[in-house]
Parts: structure tokens; sequence; C-alpha cells
């Protein structure tokens, strides 16, 4: 696999300005979800001015699926081929994505790139975009979280904003440094990647691993116990994923947990990034939860410190 140089992550960040009337296709590549959430998806985007371009067969009959692999395989492929929309939102994560893999390798790629919005499962889409067709793409809250008025509005804004605008001038701010490394480090720059561990350790292998090579890496997750969430980071580590990476942003690990947990959770971050030579951050408010900042990734990225506020400038 061919690395990104900046110049060229630089200009992935420029994808089209995506105005009001434009076409959303809504897959489901993971989980089940409730009947009604595709009526709430549908209202919503067109109450912002967009068409919501959603297959009747997207919600099928299978126990734990949205729909069987070889549904939500097809309406994937539809919409990443298809030559007059611009936005692919997924509706959940949960589990599902990596069934569909080995038949989106055998796609060709088409000539006009769409952007990829979800997190969580849909991991195992971004990495494979970001680094086999270079597609930059968003980490962001789901159709269903926003739909129903499970995401924060601020995320939400700012997931309209970047659709319409880009990524010039985002920047996300509040970067907490947790080693030396971060401490020492006025300024450096990157190409972004991530976000869920878990999904990226189940990436190790295959012809979508993360290639953390001069990588800025977002790492967040839920639902993992303190003692799995090391045995997580420490897989990673032992299999050098970690390697060439420029900085690792550590973000949410846990949603309405015990204060034990958390203090375990706090302290197996903490011994992670003591024990790395690279920067490590932590950046509260994206992952799993009510707060879910976007995250573009693919892009070119700068972490800089101005009057002790340190931010990540895309």
């Amino acid at each position: 696999m061919r690395y990104l140089s900046a110049d060229e992550a630089r200009l992935l960040t420029m994808w089209p300005k995506i105005s009001p009337g434009a076409i959303i296709d809504i897959v489901a590549p993971s989980g089940r979800f409730e009947n009604e959430v595709l009526d709430a998806v549908s209202r919503f985007l067109q109450q912002q001015g967009y068409i919501a371009r959603i297959p009747a067969d997207l919600l099928g009959s299978h126990d734990f699926l949205a729909a069987s692999d070889e549904q939500r395989l097809k309406h994937l492929q539809c919409a990443l081929s298809a030559p007059d929309s611009e936005v692919i939102w997924c509706v959940r994560g949960g589990h599902g994505t990596t069934r569909l893999m080995s038949a989106l390798l055998t796609l060709v790629k088409p000539a006009k790139p769409k952007l990829l919005v979800g997190f969580s499962d849909i991991t195992t889409l971004h990495l494979w975009l970001n680094q086999v067709w270079q597609w930059p793409s968003l980490h962001g809250p789901m159709a269903r979280q926003v739909a129903l008025g499970l995401s924060d509005p601020r995320d939400v804004s700012a997931l309209l904003s970047l659709w319409q605008s880009g990524v010039a001038d985002y920047r996300l701010t509040g970067l907490r440094p947790l080693n030396n490394a971060a401490e020492n480090s006025p300024s450096l720059t990157g190409t972004t990647a991530g976000t869920c561990l878990s999904l990226l350790q189940t990436s190790i292998g295959t012809p979508w691993q993360l290639q953390a090579q001069e990588k800025i890496l977002f790492i967040e997750d839920i639902n993992e116990a303190a003692y799995r969430l090391d045995r997580l980071l420490v897989h990673l580590a032992n299999a050098n994923v970690w390697q060439g990476a420029r900085a690792i942003i550590l973000g949410d690990f846990g949603e309405n947990i015990s204060a034990l947990a958390q203090i375990q959770i706090d302290c197996v971050l903490a011994e992670f990034a003591k024990s790395q030579r690279i920067p490590v951050f932590a950046l509260k408010g994206f992952g799993h939860s009510f707060r879910n900042q976007p995250i573009p990734l693919g892009v070119a990225a700068k972490i800089e410190s101005d009057a002790g506020l340190i931010s990540l400038i895309f």
C-alpha cells in the first residue's frame, strides 16, 4: 500500500460543497434499528433541504443485522457507485460491516468520490475508503441518532457545516497532553485516521489494516471494561500498529459508567500514554456518546499550541 504524502492528503480535504437539494444515500451496513427511524431520517433531511434516498428494502428480516448480507451489500454498492448523490450516511453501527468487505474489495473505484458518514462499526469502511480508495470521510453522528434527537445539537450543526463547506477553518480545541512527548511538541502535522479501537484491532491482517505511518490517530470505544481496553491497546502495540504515527488522540471510552470503572479506564489510558514515545493527547467529546464531534478522516491536519490552548486544525 502506498502512503499519501502531506500534499496529497491536503488535496483530499477539498470535497465538493454539498448544497441543499443534494441527494443523501441512506445505508445500513450494520445492525437492526426501529421501523420508525427511516421516516424520521427522511423528515430531518427534508427539513435541511436535502433529499433522502432510502431503499425500500433497507430494513430486512435478519435477526440482528439490518438486512441480509446480500441486501446490505447491494445498498452499499449502489450508494458508492451512484453518479447523482454526494453523501452516504449510515443509519447505525453495531456489527456487520466486516461481513461485506470481501465483496467490497472487488469493486472498481468509482470516478466520483462520496462522503461517508458514520462511526463505530463503520470504522472498517473509513479505513478502506481512506487508505485503499483515498477518499476522505467523516466520523460523525449516525442518521438514526440525529433523526431521533440523540445527538448534541452542536455536533449536528458541525456535521451539516462540514457537508456544506468542507474542512476549511474547522478546528477541535481543548486537546490535553498525556505524556512528555505531547507536552514537548509545539506543533505537528499528519493525516487523520481512526477511530473505534476494537475495529482497528480487527483490521489487523486484512487489506484494510490501519496504516499508521504519518497519521494522527483518533481512538475511542464503548462498553469495554478496563482489562479489555488494556488488552486491545497492548495487542496493537505488540503488533507494531502504532509504528510511524505522528500522534494519538484519545476520545471517550464510556458512557454512564460507575466511578470505579471510570477510574480504572483512566488508569489504563494514562499507562498507555506514558508507554508511548509519540505524543498522546486526550480530547473529550468524540466517541459513542451524546456528544460526538465530527472528525474528518483521511485528510491533512495540524496540532498546534497557542497560549496554552492545544488545537487540531484542518
